[in-house]
């Protein structure tokens, strides 16, 4: 909630002048569950302005709220507090993506193992006598999970590269196996075409 204060001060030449200052913040008297309904979209929306999905906001600022509630009594500036907060969650979480997907790329060489075999890990049919450039690979399977949306994100990290079955994923994403392997298959489809595109143009 923006608010707005108007106060004076005196100018250079000693005149009294009127100054009007605007503020996220606001008092705390109206209790923790006031502040959570006024400002749970508008942190959801600060993490979206800075990269985060949907699904990926509401799940921090959830996190960052359940923090705030534990100090509420000493935070004199909520908004300002719970910004800060949401964004270290936030920046950690993509940390951590970041360091599972690196990892996975190590190991990317012995999943798919050979891209002309159309019963590879990921499904990938190459084109025979192109030995695979590994590194033009990695890049390309990078930008391409990265972009990936969440829910698809989140699965192929868990099926290929931890080796989860989709009973598992899917109970702990809370969405049927039917799912789970719709998003699998969207993947491999995805990986496919562009490994076809960019590695094995021709």
């Amino acid at each position: 909630m923006l608010t707005v204060s108007v106060g004076t001060k005196e100018s250079s030449d000693g005149r009294e002048v009127t100054t009007v200052g605007t503020s996220r913040d606001v008092p705390t008297e109206g209790g923790f569950d006031d502040f959570y309904r006024r400002e749970y979209g508008a942190i959801c929306a600060y993490l979206r302005s800075a990269g985060a999905e949907w699904e990926e906001a509401r799940d921090v600022a959830q996190d960052a709220m359940m923090l705030l509630t534990r100090q509420w009594s000493s935070v004199e500036q909520p908004w300002a507090w719970l910004r800060t907060v949401a964004m270290r969650i936030f920046l950690k979480k993509r940390d951590a993506e970041a360091r599972d997907l690196r990892r996975w790329l190590r190991d990317l060489p012995s999943l798919i193992r050979d891209l002309d075999d159309e019963t590879s890990d990921l499904g990938f049919v190459g084109h025979a006598g192109a030995p695979a450039d590994q590194t033009l690979l990695h890049r390309v399977v990078l930008d391409a999970i990265g972009r990936m949306p969440q829910h698809r994100r989140t699965v192929s990290v868990l099926y290929f590269m931890e080796d989860w079955t989709t009973t598992q994923i899917a109970d702990y994403m809370g969405v049927s196996q039917s799912t789970v392997r719709s998003h699998v298959q969207a993947a491999r489809d995805q990986l496919q075409r562009l490994v076809e595109r960019e590695v094995y143009p021709y």
